[in-house]
Parts: structure tokens; C-alpha cells; sequence
């Protein structure tokens, strides 16, 4: 071997050039790492093993005994591969009782040559998340306690604490479901040796930094100042977390969020719960920088799927290749718990606004809205069928592995909403922008009067009945959500002669239009809204009895309205349920009519009944989740989620219905009009057309 080198001079050229010193390392000299190599990155010394390896004069059984032995580099003992783990060396009698379902996902999980750094398990109940969970941390623990500097490897400063966090929505629950069970396979371990006091820990951890084979592992839940609930070989500490500010600081190689539902029911809100992983997430990538040993575990068995947390597990997870989703029912984890996975039920999940439900049958049903669930248990005689009669929501949940949406959505039936649209009265279908910067003078008319109304030689004049009374409600925003606009009139519906008019059955209400404007990345025009109302109302000629706004924000454009003569009032669709329970009796009596708008579509089936927290007072509000940017969106009516978790336009809707029920429902002049769907007529072209039709089939052969 050449002279030795002042460490400070070890560079990637020197170990090229001194092939000896890192294939004597390999052949088990454990005195050249502390001799030659201790100073500098091991990467470098990964690298010049690669660049050895590339040598012509060094024979195929040469390179390979190089490369058999290379986890010498970065181990003072070989570590055991996935499969070694899980025996009895490591794990006791434990060993024997895993589970094959958790074997093989532990297998997959770290398998090598797959991206996997989080684990996402969310099966049905009594799968064995937990166990899964402390398998994970326990294998890496083992990896990084072998390693000869996991800090250097890392590429963390010699001062950090590498830590491995255990999560639940208190400390005792995370103790309980995680922590226990850990220290249960410790005791059973020979391979994992107690430590009792934290005297004892410090002195086996001097003596572990000079030990060059190393057969056990030591460990102890006496750590200084009792700042871990674990501690480990090689500096390395657990601890328990129940908020995200017990995570600050720490350096994590492992973190796992256990039983989110437990956070819900402990009052925590949803966003909590999903900034806690997140922060977790990120703490983990930050300090590990993807390193295959910087994991994240999130276990949570399915609940409700309003929750972000369930929708993420459910359906966004699979989307990322690093994550490693567990998910899926009894009977495809456990299949020897039935006695013949062919004689099934069918089961409707849930969908398109029906709730879930046993049926008779699967015809007419689409194949992903139907389960079929096996009948017989190995115990019982139409057991599962009976269970699932019981409680069906919560067997789907716990046995099926499926969220279930919230019971308190204001519609379940979509038939319901899609009966209120008529394809032939005319609408707003998508949004418009009125920019801030632009001028707001006849800045929404000018966007929407081709659309709505029809020319004449007197001016512009309304497509639809013009003469009816109409009153109108703005729901304004600024930026961040829609602002609407939404008009509406009275009609009744066709009658006996000399029928007594039931003003709570025998009304339609009809949606003149709605217009939302978005801010598409700028921020919305508010004077441009009074301009529109100005311009309906003078330009297009309708008669409006009486306009609202939602917010006292908005007494400026009140007050400019009322100047002109239009009667305004303030109307909040928010501080009662009154305006939105209207608005949902008109829509099951099939008494709301509106042409086709797809934000107002989806923000119906948005809806839900919630409790305010402090006054537990009830409130309409929407579903949680992310709002769909209309740049570049889906509009397809049957497949569009624009409007899906939000109410702009519907909070519109709602409060010209309310304000039609309060000012038109009596109006001499609404109930002189019928409304006949069949029988809506567009405009003066389509009228001239629908006669020369009628003319043509008498025979009468007019030309057009």
C-alpha cells in the first residue's frame, strides 16, 4: 500500500488510484475506515468502488466478491435484506404469526428497485395497519443503527438528533396503538437487548461506536431527560407527537400518523389533520432529500369521505409513484374467512345522489357503483348479509373498505337537480371575466346581452316574456371565488279551469339567467355589476320589482341601484337556512326551472347541512375539497366538476328565489302566466320558423 495520506488529501483521484484500501475495507478491515475514510463523503467512496469495478484487468468473480461485500462501506455489519427481517433472528415467535398479507405488502414496500418512500394504508378494519406500521420503523431502525455514520450518509450535520416519530391525536393513543405493540416484539427479540437505565444506555453506546461486528442491538426507554419514549443503538430516539408543533426541529427518518378518525372525533378539523401529515411529509423530505430510508406511514381506516383525509387515501394517493396505497375490503385481504367467495350480494355503494343500498339485483347498475359481497362466513349462515342489513353505511366502512359521504347532504337524489334545467331556456352555461383593469361601463351587457336577448327596432328586449316582473340577487366576491348574479320570475303551472291557486304547489319559479364572473386569475370588476344591473334594467328593458345583495360590504352599488329606481335590500342566504330550505323544497317538488349552468349543477350537489361551532346553530355550506380552476377545465355537462365544492352561484340562486317568494309569489302579473316547457320559445327567428313548420305539414308550401 502507498504512504499514508493526510486525510485532509483523501479525495476521489486518491482512492482510484489506491484501489487497495477500499477493497481491503470490503474484506472485513474495519481499521482503514477509521484510518482513511472516516473524513470524507461516503458517496465518494461509493463512487470510486463503481470506478473500480470498471477496470478491464480485474476478472467477473472479482467484481462480483466487490460487490457482495459493498454494503461494507456504509455498515459495520451486513444488515438483513426485507425477507432476513422477518424471522425469528430479528423478530422472536412474532415471526411465525405475520401475516401473509402484511408480509407481502412489507416486501413490496421496500422493494428496491420500486420509488415507494410512503406507505398509505388504508384497508378495512382489523387488517393489521399496526403491525405493518411497527415493522416498517422497526427495519429501518435496524438499517440505520448498523450504519458506520447514517448522519454523513444523510447528509446531516454531526449535531442532529435523527429521530423516528410515532403519531396519533394524543400521546396515550399513540402509546396504545403503536408504541405498545413495538416494544412487544423488542421483548421477544434476542436480537434487541433491554437496556434499564439511561446510565447503562450511554455506557453500551460508548461501547457500541468501537464494536466492528455487531450481533444486537441495545435499547431503552430511559432516555435522557426523558425527552424519547425509545432510544436506540447509534443515538437513535423515538418519540410521540400528537400536534404539529411537536414535530418543530426534529430531524425525522421515519414519522407515522396513525387512526386519523380518532382526530375528528377529538374535535380536530380536518385541515388540521392533513397540515399534520403534510408538515410530517415534508419534515421527512426535507432532511432526507428522498434517501430510501426516509419513509412516511399514514394509517387511518376508511370513515367519511367528505374529509379530506379520506379523499386523499381514497383517490389522490395512487396518483403519486412514491406512494405504496393499501386499500380494498375483507374479502379481497382475508379470502379464508369466507366459505365461497362466489355466492354473493349485490350492494349499491352510493353515487349520483342515492344513498347506498342492498339490492335484488345489478341490472341497470354501473360496475363501479356495485359491490358484491360474499354471503357466507366460515361461522355463519348468511352472516355477512346480515351485518350489512344492520348498518349498511358503516359495513361498507369498516368491512368494505369504502368511505362514506355525509349524512347531512342537503340532496341525495341528482335526478331531482338534473329535472330543474330545461334545455330550451337559454342561460349563462360557463362564467365570464370582468377584470379590475378593464372599464366597467356595459363591461358584463356587452358579454352576455347576443346571448340573452333579443334585438329589436326599438332596443334589446328579453327572450323570454319580457313583460314579467323580475327581481334579482348578487352574491359578490372580490378574487379568490365567483361573483352571481342571478335573475328570477313567477309563473304557475297549468291548472283546471277555475282552480284555486295553492301558492306553496301550484308556483314555478323560473331562473332567468345567472351570470358568474370569475376572476380567472385577476380580481373581479366591482363596479361592473351595478353597470349590468343598470343595463338590464334600462337597456334590455325588464321590470324588476326589487334587487338584494348578499353583504353590507356592497351599500355603495346599493345605493347607486337605488338612485336609479330599483328597490335593493340586503338578503343573506347565510345567516338563516330559510332562502336555501326554499330553494330545496322548489327542487323536490320539481317547481325550479333554470337553463344550463354547470357551476350551478355542481354546487347543488355541494350542499350540506352543518353546525356552527360556537352557537351550534345550523348553516348551509359545501363539501370540502379543492375547487376546480376554469382555465382549461373539463365543461362536458355530464363529466365538468366546475362549481363542485363551492356555493357562489348557488348562494345567488337561492337568494333571487327567496326575494321572488317574497315580493312576486303574490304579483297579479306572475300568476297571469303559464308555463309550459314544452312550450318555451326563444325568439322572434325561432318563432317565424316553428310557423312555416307548422304551415308546411298543413300542405301550404310557404317559402322562408
Amino acid at each position: 500500500m502507498s504512504s499514508e495520506p493526510d486525510i485532509s488529501s483523501v479525495d476521489l483521484d486518491f482512492l482510484t488510484k489506491n484501489p487497495t484500501i477500499i477493497t481491503d475495507l470490503l474484506q472485513g478491515d474495519h481499521l482503514l475506515y477509521d484510518k482513511y475514510l472516516k473524513g470524507i463523503s461516503l458517496d465518494k467512496v461509493q463512487l470510486a468502488l463503481n470506478m473500480i469495478l470498471k477496470d478491464p484487468n480485474l476478472s467477473e468473480g472479482r467484481k462480483s466478491s466487490l460487490l457482495t461485500e459493498s454494503w461494507r462501506i456504509n455498515y459495520k455489519t451486513k444488515p438483513p435484506t426485507p425477507e432476513e427481517f422477518l424471522t425469528r433472528k430479528y423478530l422472536g415467535d412474532m415471526a411465525d404469526s405475520i401475516y401473509p398479507r402484511i408480509r407481502t405488502c412489507f416486501l413490496d414496500f421496500f422493494d428496491d428497485t420500486k420509488p415507494y418512500r410512503n406507505a398509505v394504508l388504508y384497508p378495512h378494519i382489523a387488517w393489521g395497519k399496526s403491525t405493518l406500521t411497527v415493522l416498517i420503523n422497526l427495519y429501518i431502525t435496524v438499517h440505520v443503527a448498523l450504519m458506520r455514520d447514517a448522519k454523513k450518509q444523510f447528509g446531516l450535520a454531526p449535531s442532529s438528533v435523527l429521530n423516528f416519530v410515532l403519531c396519533s391525536y394524543n400521546l396515550t393513543k399513540a402509546q396504545e396503538i403503536l408504541l405498545e405493540p413495538f416494544i412487544n416484539i423488542l421483548e421477544r427479540s434476542e436480537f434487541f437487548i433491554k437496556v434499564r437505565t439511561k446510565e447503562d444506555m450511554i455506557k453500551r453506546e460508548m461501547e457500541y461506536k468501537t464494536m466492528s461486528d455487531i450481533k444486537e442491538l441495545y435499547w431503552t426507554t430511559a432516555s435522557r431527560n426523558g425527552a424519547s419514549a425509545l432510544q436506540f443503538s447509534n443515538n437513535l430516539h423515538y418519540k410521540l407527537a400528537s400536534s404539529p408543533s411537536a414535530i418543530l426541529g426534529l430531524t425525522i427518518v421515519c414519522g407515522s400518523l396513525t387512526e386519523l378518525a380518532f382526530f375528528r372525533e377529538s374535535g380536530k378539523s380536518d385541515e388540521y389533520i392533513m397540515r399534520f401529515f403534510n408538515d410530517m411529509k415534508n419534515r421527512v423530505e426535507s432532511r432526507m432529500k428522498g434517501n430510501f430510508w426516509g419513509r412516511t406511514v399514514l394509517d387511518s381506516s376508511p370513515n367519511d369521505l367528505e374529509s379530506p383525509v379520506d379523499k386523499y387515501a381514497m383517490f389522490d394517493a395512487q396518483r403519486d409513484a412514491k406512494n405504496y396505497v393499501v386499500k380494498g375490503s375483507r374479502w379481497k385481504w382475508l379470502p379464508e374467512d369466507f366459505r365461497d367467495l362466489d355466492d354473493t350480494f349485490p350492494v349499491f355503494t352510493g353515487g349520483s345522489g342515492k344513498p347506498p343500498r342492498i339490492l335484488e339485483s345489478s341490472e341497470g347498475f354501473n360496475a363501479d357503483e356495485i359491490i358484491f359481497v360474499p354471503r357466507h362466513t366460515l361461522e355463519e349462515t348468511d352472516g355477512m348479509y346480515q351485518i350489512f342489513h344492520d348498518d349498511l353505511r358503516k359495513a361498507l366502512k369498516d368491512i368494505a373498505g369504502i368511505p362514506q359521504g355525509a349524512m347531512d347532504k342537503l340532496f341525495y337524489d341528482y335526478d331531482k337537480i338534473e329535472n330543474c334545467f330545461v334545455p330550451a331556456l337559454k342561460n349563462i352555461y360557463f362564467a365570464i371575466k370582468a377584470d379590475a383593469k378593464q372599464s366597467p361601463y356595459r363591461l358584463v351587457w356587452d358579454q352576455v346581452k347576443d346571448d340573452l336577448f333579443v334585438k329589436t327596432a326599438n332596443g334589446y328586449r328579453f327572450y323570454y316574456k319580457p313583460s314579467i316582473p323580475r327581481v334579482f340577487h348578487i352574491d359578490q366576491s372580490v378574487a379568490s371565488d365567483l361573483t352571481a348574479i342571478a335573475f328570477v320570475h313567477v309563473e304557475k303551472k297549468q291548472l283546471p279551469p277555475d282552480a284555486k291557486i295553492d301558492l306553496t304547489r301550484d308556483l314555478i319559479y323560473v331562473v332567468d339567467f345567472v351570470v358568474p364572473i370569475s376572476p380567472l386569475g385577476g380580481r373581479i370588476n366591482l363596479d361592473s355589476i351595478k353597470e349590468f344591473i343598470s343595463d338590464v334594467y334600462s337597456q334590455g328593458g325588464v321590470p324588476i320589482v326589487k334587487g338584494s345583495f348578499d353583504t353590507y360590504q356592497s351599500e355603495a352599488s346599493l345605493q347607486y341601484l337605488q338612485r336609479l329606481g330599483i328597490e335593493m335590500e340586503h338578503v343573506s342566504v347565510d345567516e338563516t337556512l330559510d332562502p336555501y330550505m326554499f330553494m330545496a323544497q322548489l327542487i323536490e317538488q320539481g317547481s325550479l326551472k333554470i337553463g344550463r349552468n354547470i357551476f350551478f349543477k355542481n354546487n347543488l350537489k355541494s350542499l350540506r347541512i352543518t353546525q356552527r361551532k360556537q352557537s351550534q346553530t345550523l348553516k348551509i355550506d359545501h363539501t370540502m375539497g379543492d375547487i376546480v380552476d376554469p382555465n382549461g377545465a373539463d365543461y362536458n355537462w355530464d363529466t365538468s366538476l366546475l362549481g363542485i365544492n363551492g356555493k357562489d352561484v348557488s348562494d345567488a340562486i337561492a337568494g333571487a328565489l327567496y326575494l321572488a317568494k317574497l315580493h312576486l309569489a303574490n304579483d297579479g302579473r306572475s300568476l297571469t302566466q303559464i308555463f309550459r316547457e314544452d312550450e318555451v320559445v326563444l325568439n322572434p327567428f325561432q318563432i317565424k320558423n316553428k310557423t312555416y313548420e307548422l304551415m308546411a305539414q298543413m300542405g301550404l308550401g310557404i317559402s322562408k
